[in-house]
């Protein structure tokens, strides 16, 4: 779709975006673009990075929901025109992503969210859950298929996209003495390629949002402290930790959308899970918290959400290119095990390494350049102990 066709379908989608009527919007949307997914999906891609320059926050979520209702649309969600979805993807699958699927659609199952499909549709995930497990063998660190481990998206990318390969920025500094990458490759964490007969069998259901909880705005977002905190000159050191940072409604609200909707569709090693802003990521409040971070002073480049299984050794330290990156950690503490475990860890400007606890609720402002990684974390085994944590960074 060439630039010029494209104005005037977006000109009425911003019209209707900003009425917020979002279903004739997508309606409008598909009726144009069905035949051409690629290019319906690259224009709403376009589109919204456009309005976040210009901090047309609204209209930029618009943009986003109407990409995760095009590529990850199913027949619960977003319920219109199901029968013209985009097709997904040869599969290649993780057990670890099959049992965290698993347990939240039974999580959902037993909330009433979901009705009676379910509990045959995770009955399959398990058993093929459990086959995976059976056919992987765990292989040592120096053979060859371990030591290259392309990632995810060389298998699982959508077959409009290109390969992207994976690039380090040459200043970052890595810790040499951390865990990941050093070990035995875990066999539940490696991707394997299903037959037709096993796609089939989760078709419908994995890769696509069946349930996006509703989680409108909130009356106050902030704590009374948290914005003056964040909008004061940070220290020398880059490092700036608010407790409390959002109101006891905001941060119920947003917990409990990251365990309810099945948003996780990235997958980064030993069971951590991602959640993106053009993938579902994407409700109200989380639009409410990103522009009331900044208001209009500074671009957000990204916004996102991840998920660590229960048991995780500390990540390697890394960095990122530039700007402000806020940090809030959204588990409540009674399922933090031990009160070691956690945080993160963030090397100052000065060279020190400083160990920042895990505390529900707090929020952490950096420059992302600075070498950081996830403390280790021991958390309690169940779909609503899992660490989960809300990045948004700024330009």
């Amino acid at each position: 779709m060439s630039a010029m066709s494209a104005k005037p379908a977006a000109s009425f989608a911003n019209a209707l975006i900003e009425r917020h009527r979002f279903e004739e919007a997508f309606v409008f949307w598909h009726a144009r673009h069905a035949d051409d997914g690629p290019g319906a999906l690259a224009t709403l891609a376009s589109l919204s990075r456009q309005a976040a320059r210009e901090h047309q926050h609204q209209l930029a979520a618009g943009y986003h929901a109407m990409h995760t209702a095009l590529r990850r649309g199913s027949r619960w969600y977003p319920g219109m025109l199901a029968e013209r979805l985009l097709p997904l993807y040869e599969v290649a699958v993780t057990s670890d992503r099959l049992c965290h699927d698993a347990a939240q659609l039974e999580y959902l199952h037993q909330l009433g969210v979901l009705g009676d499909a379910f509990p045959p549709i995770i009955a399959r995930y398990r058993r093929l859950a459990a086959r995976l497990q059976a056919r992987t063998q765990p292989r040592p660190a120096s053979h060859p298929a371990t030591m290259l481990n392309p990632p995810l998206e060389a298998y699982r990318r959508p077959w409009w996209e290109p390969q992207r390969q994976p690039q380090m920025a040459p200043w970052l500094e890595p810790d040499r003495g951390t865990r990941f990458g050093s070990s035995e490759h875990s066999r539940h964490d490696r991707r394997t390629l299903l037959s037709s007969d096993e796609q089939d069998a989760i078709d419908e259901v994995y890769d696509r949002i069946i349930h996006l909880r509703p989680t409108p705005c909130v009356a106050q977002a902030f704590s009374g402290h948290a914005l003056a905190a964040v909008r004061r000159a940070p220290p020398g050191h880059g490092i700036t930790v608010i407790d409390d940072f959002l109101s006891s409604e905001a941060l119920d609200e947003l917990w409990r959308f990251c365990l309810q909707s099945t948003i996780w569709f990235s997958e980064h090693g030993h069971g951590r899970l991602g959640a993106t802003y053009d993938n579902g990521f994407n409700c109200p409040l989380l639009v409410q918290i990103a522009q009331g971070v900044f208001g209009d002073g500074r671009q957000l480049l990204e916004l996102k959400a991840g998920k660590h299984p229960p048991r995780l050794p500390g990540e390697s330290l890394h960095g990122a290119a530039g700007g402000w990156q806020l940090q809030i950690w959204l588990t409540p503490d009674t399922a933090n095990l031990d009160s070691a475990s956690g945080g993160m860890v963030i090397r100052d400007r000065d060279g020190r390494t400083r160990h920042i606890a895990y505390r529900q609720n707090r929020a952490v402002l950096f420059d992302p350049r600075l070498a950081h990684g996830a403390a280790s974390c021991d958390f309690r085994d169940d779909h609503a102990g899992a660490r989960i944590t809300m990045t948004m960074l700024y330009a």
